[in-house]
C-alpha cells in the first residue's frame, strides 16, 4: 500500500492535470482526496481554493485559501487565492491585506523571473484593489428619510388602506381578493421587528483588547430577512448609521449563536453534522440559523447597496446549497428541531431571491461562462416545479399575504424569468449577422407569453402586474400579434393603473417606468384610433414606431 504523502503525490498530479483542463469539479475532488492522505500541505489546501474560484464558489475557496495560509505563512499563493476570494465577496479591506501579505511572501523569494512577473501582477492587483476601496469610501449609501416621505412609502399607503382591504376579502365569496398591500404591510411588520431589535443594541463600557461590549438580543437579522423574503421592495436605509448598527448585530448574534463567521457551505455542513452530535439540536439550530440568515442578508445589500451582483449570487446561493443540503440531510427531522429556515416556503423564498440577483448578473457581467441566461432559465424552472410539488396552504385574511409572498410570487417571479430568458435570447440572435426570423420571432412570443403568466400571478394594484403585462405586450408586438390579442391587455394596464398608483405611486418602479407605462397607453390611443377610422383591423399586426428597429425581416 502507498505511503499516504505518496499517493497525495499521485492525486495533487491528477488534480493538476484536471486543472489545465478546466475540469475545477473533478480537479476539487482529486485534491479533496489528496488532502484526505496530506491533511498538513498549504500546496493542496490553495490548489483547491483555485478550483473553487474556477467555481465560483469564493465563500469555499477563502475557507481553503485561509487554511493554506495557517498552515504556510510563507506561501505566496495560499495568500494570493484568500485575496482573489475576499475581493468577489465583497470584502475589499480583506483583500488588500491578504494582497500585501502575498507581496511581502514573494518579496522575499522573488529570485526567477517567473517570480518577479507574478511579484509585478500581485502589485498591480493590490492597486486596484485600493482603488475599488477608495472608490467605495467615497460611495453615499442612499438612505429614505422617513418623515420627509410620510405617507408616501408603499407599506404606509398599504398600512392606511388596511381596513378597507380586509373588508374586501372578507366580502368576497370567492376568497379570491388578493391585494399587494397584503404583502408590503407584512413585509414592513417583519422589517420594523428588525429594525428595533437592531436599536435597542447597546454598546457599554470601555474598550479593552477584546473591543467593547454590546447589550442586545436576537432577532433582528430573522426581522430583516423574513422582511426581504416576503417582499423585497421594503429594503430601506432609513437612518445614516443603518449598515453599522446592522453590522453590530450580525456581531452579537453570531457571539450568541455561535454562529459561523468564517468558512464556506463545505466546513458548515460537516461542522453543523459534528455539533448536532455533540451539543444536541438547540444549539446546531441557533448557529446554522443566524448563518443562512447572515448570508441571505449579506447577499441582498452586497447586490442592493453596492451594486455587486456577483456576490450577492455567491452568498444567496450558497444560502441555497446549505438549505438544500439540509432540507435532504434531515428530512426526517422534526421541524421542531432544525428550524423554520428548512421550511419548504422559506426555501422557495430564497430560490426566488436568488434568481432575481442572478439575473441582474447576467445583465452587468460579460462572464457568460458562470452568468448565462440558460442557468437562469433551468433555475426558474426548477423554482416553478419547486412550486407546484408543495403548494401552500390557504391562509386567512390576517396573514394572506404570506401566501401571495410565498407562493404566488415566486412562480410570477420563475416565470418573467422565463420571459427576460427568451427576450434576451431574442435580442442576442438578432445581432447576428445570419440571423433566423423565425427563430428570433418564436422568441418574442415565448418571452410574451411568460410575461403574461407572471403578471396573473401578482395583485391587479401591484406595480409588477402591470410592469410584466406592458413587457407581455412589448414582446406580443415584436412577434407580430394581431390586435385583437394585444387591445384587452392594454386595457387591463389601463384600468389597474389607478389602483396600482394608491400603493406604489413614489416607488422606484414607478418613477422610471411610469414613461413607458404612459407610451403603452398612448398606444391604445393609437389602435383605437385606427380601427375607428379603418386603418387598422382586429387582425392586423402593428408594430408601433420605437419598436421597428428590433423587429427580424422575414426572407
Amino acid at each position: 500500500m502507498a505511503e499516504p504523502q505518496a499517493l497525495a503525490a499521485q492525486l495533487k498530479a491528477e488534480g493538476n492535470a484536471l486543472f489545465l483542463k478546466k475540469d475545477y469539479k473533478l480537479a476539487h475532488a482529486r485534491y479533496t482526496q489528496a488532502i484526505k492522505e496530506d491533511g498538513n500541505n498549504a500546496i493542496l489546501y490553495a490548489n483547491r481554493a483555485a478550483c473553487c474560484l474556477g467555481l465560483q464558489k469564493f465563500l469555499d475557496a477563502a475557507t481553503d485559501a485561509k487554511k493554506a495560509t495557517e498552515i504556510d505563512a510563507t506561501y505566496a499563493k495560499g495568500w494570493a487565492r484568500l485575496a482573489v476570494a475576499q475581493g468577489n465577496l465583497g470584502s475589499i479591506q480583506r483583500s488588500i491585506d491578504a494582497w500585501k501579505k502575498a507581496i511581502a511572501a514573494l518579496s522575499d523569494n522573488a529570485g526567477s523571473i517567473a517570480e518577479q512577473k507574478q511579484l509585478k501582477e500581485y502589485q498591480a492587483e493590490l492597486k486596484a484593489a485600493e482603488e475599488r476601496l477608495q472608490h467605495a469610501e467615497c460611495r453615499v449609501i442612499p438612505t429614505i428619510p422617513i418623515s420627509s416621505a410620510r405617507g408616501h412609502t408603499p407599506w404606509q399607503r398599504g398600512l392606511a388602506m388596511e381596513k378597507e382591504i380586509v373588508a374586501k376579502y372578507n366580502q368576497d365569496p370567492s376568497g379570491r381578493y388578493r391585494s399587494s398591500a397584503m404583502v408590503i404591510v407584512q413585509a414592513y411588520v417583519e422589517w420594523k421587528s428588525g429594525l428595533d431589535k437592531m436599536n435597542s443594541l447597546k454598546r457599554i463600557g470601555g474598550r479593552s483588547h477584546s473591543g467593547q461590549m454590546m447589550m442586545g438580543s436576537t432577532g433582528g437579522i430573522e426581522g430583516f430577512s423574513n422582511a426581504i423574503l416576503r417582499d423585497d421592495r421594503v429594503f430601506h436605509l432609513s437612518q445614516n448609521d443603518w449598515v453599522a448598527r446592522y453590522n453590530d448585530q450580525v456581531t452579537l448574534e453570531a457571539l450568541q449563536t455561535g454562529a459561523w463567521t468564517e468558512g464556506g457551505p463545505e466546513l458548515i455542513k460537516t461542522e453543523a453534522i459534528k455539533r448536532q452530535r455533540t451539543q444536541g439540536w438547540n444549539s446546531v439550530r441557533r448557529a446554522i440559523t443566524t448563518t443562512i440568515r447572515s448570508y441571505i442578508m449579506r447577499g441582498f445589500m452586497e447586490a442592493t447597496v453596492k451594486n455587486n451582483h456577483s456576490a450577492g449570487v455567491e452568498f444567496i446561493g450558497r444560502a441555497l446549497e446549505i438549505l438544500r443540503w439540509g432540507c435532504e440531510t434531515w428530512k426526517d427531522v422534526a421541524q421542531d428541531d432544525k428550524g423554520a429556515i428548512f421550511q419548504e416556503s422559506f426555501v422557495r423564498g430564497v430560490h426566488a431571491l436568488y434568481i432575481e440577483i442572478y439575473m441582474k448578473a447576467c445583465i452587468d457581467s460579460n462572464d457568460t461562462d458562470h452568468f448565462s441566461l440558460e442557468t437562469l432559465l433551468n433555475e426558474a424552472e426548477e423554482l416553478l416545479d419547486h412550486c407546484d410539488k408543495h403548494v401552500m396552504s390557504p391562509m386567512t385574511a390576517l396573514d394572506h399575504g404570506f401566501a401571495l409572498s410565498f407562493g404566488s410570487y415566486p412562480k410570477g417571479k420563475g416565470y418573467s424569468m422565463i420571459g427576460f430568458y427568451h427576450a434576451r435570447t431574442a435580442a442576442k440572435l438578432f445581432t447576428q449577422p445570419q440571423y433566423d426570423a423565425e427563430a428570433i420571432l418564436q422568441h418574442y412570443k415565448d418571452a410574451a407569453e411568460a410575461y403574461l403568466t407572471a403578471a396573473r400571478y401578482h395583485p391587479e394594484d401591484d406595480e409588477l402586474y402591470i410592469w410584466f403585462l406592458a413587457c407581455a405586450i412589448q414582446n406580443f408586438f415584436l412577434a407580430g400579434t394581431p390586435i385583437r390579442t394585444i387591445l384587452p391587455l392594454m386595457a387591463k394596464l389601463r384600468l389597474a393603473m389607478p389602483d396600482v398608483l394608491k400603493i406604489w405611486e413614489f416607488s422606484s418602479l414607478m418613477q422610471g417606468g411610469r414613461a413607458a407605462f404612459t407610451s403603452t397607453l398612448e398606444v391604445e390611443e393609437d389602435i383605437l384610433a385606427g380601427l375607428k377610422t379603418g386603418q387598422f383591423t382586429l387582425d392586423s399586426e402593428v408594430v408601433p414606431e420605437p419598436m421597428k428597429r428590433l423587429v427580424p425581416v422575414r426572407k
